[in-house]
Parts: C-alpha cells; sequence; structure tokens
C-alpha cells in the first residue's frame, strides 16, 4: 500500500509538472502571437524623453539605428563639462516642435519599447540626429555620422564618451528587467 501511495504521489506531480510545462508554453504562445499581432505604425503627438526615445500615446518608442548621450551625462566642452545629454534631448524637441511624428515598428528591444523609424514632416529624425551630430550611428547612419564629425558639431564639438559606454561605466542601464520581455528574446522569431 506504501509503494501504491508513493506511486500515486509521483504521478501527481508528474502531472503537475506537465500542466505547468504546457501553461509555460501556453504563456509563450500568446507573447508570440500578441506580438506578431502589434500595430506596426504608431502616429500622434510625440513626447520626448531624451535624445532618442519618444513616447506617443503612451506607447515608449526607441528611435532605431541610433544611441543619444543619455540625459545625466557631460561631456567635454572647451574644457568645462557640459549636459550633452539635455543638449541632445532639446535638439529633438526643437526638431519635431508641435508636428505630428509617423513611426514604423520594426519590432521591440529587450525593455519592451518599440523600435521604430519615425519621420517628422517626412524627415527620419534618426538620420537628422546623426547628421546633426546629435547621436551615434548604431549601424544604419554611418556617412551621416561622418558627416557631423568631420564638421564637429553637436557632441563632436566636444570629447564625449560613447553613450553605450558611458552607460556601462556609470553603472546606469535602460528601463528596468521585463519578464515578458525576457521571453520574448528567448523565443526570437
Amino acid at each position: 500500500m506504501r509503494l501504491r501511495n508513493k506511486f500515486l504521489g509521483i504521478l501527481r506531480s508528474a502531472k503537475l509538472l506537465v500542466m505547468l510545462a504546457i501553461f509555460i508554453a501556453g504563456l509563450i504562445a500568446l507573447v508570440v502571437i500578441s506580438e506578431r499581432a502589434e500595430v506596426r505604425s504608431i502616429n500622434g503627438l510625440a513626447h520626448i524623453v531624451d535624445g532618442d526615445s519618444i513616447r506617443i500615446d503612451g506607447k515608449s518608442i526607441r528611435l532605431v539605428g541610433i544611441d543619444a548621450p543619455e540625459l545625466k551625462q557631460q561631456c567635454l566642452l572647451n574644457g568645462n563639462n557640459w549636459s550633452c545629454g539635455d543638449a541632445a534631448k532639446d535638439a529633438l524637441v526643437d526638431k519635431v516642435g508641435k508636428n505630428r511624428v509617423a513611426c514604423v515598428t520594426e519590432g521591440r528591444d529587450k525593455y519592451r519599447r518599440h523600435l521604430a523609424k519615425c519621420t517628422v514632416k517626412g524627415e527620419d529624425l534618426s538620420h537628422w540626429m546623426v547628421i546633426s551630430g546629435w547621436a551615434v550611428s548604431y549601424g544604419d547612419y554611418e556617412l551621416a555620422e561622418a558627416y557631423a564629425k568631420q564638421r564637429e558639431i553637436g557632441i563632436w564639438q566636444s570629447d564625449f564618451e560613447l553613450p553605450e559606454n558611458w552607460r556601462k561605466h556609470a553603472g546606469v542601464s535602460e528601463p528596468g528587467f521585463d519578464l515578458l520581455g525576457l521571453i520574448q528574446n528567448l523565443v526570437s522569431w
């Protein structure tokens, strides 16, 4: 009788593990389906978060292909500290103004922000930020970056650390950990 009860206990535990595995697989499938069914364009008036992030109708959007200095990041201009992160944000605020922003999403980053190419009056904001010297290229805008660097405009007029490196050295990360984002990255389609 004891052996039978032990066997039934193991069987119940195995059933519980199978049910848990099915539940987790269902959650992953839900994430994949909802992500693929997601709206691919976001349009409207934008709130500028920083030099490479905006918010439209409560949706967080990261401008794809660029990296701008962080808001707290300081650069060295003529021997003095300069709030180049604030300057990059201000440049984007001035560029967008009160115009509507049109974004086409390309997925999400690990922080669940929409990655998007966004335009104002048909002009690519990522390209504008790089060619104006307020952001560095993440592979898409090398020629624009070379142009800004050669002319020493925007952040290129100063001594600065690449935003990615500054975040590592300053112990600053972008928005916090998200389990849903982790599941998405594991599924990676």
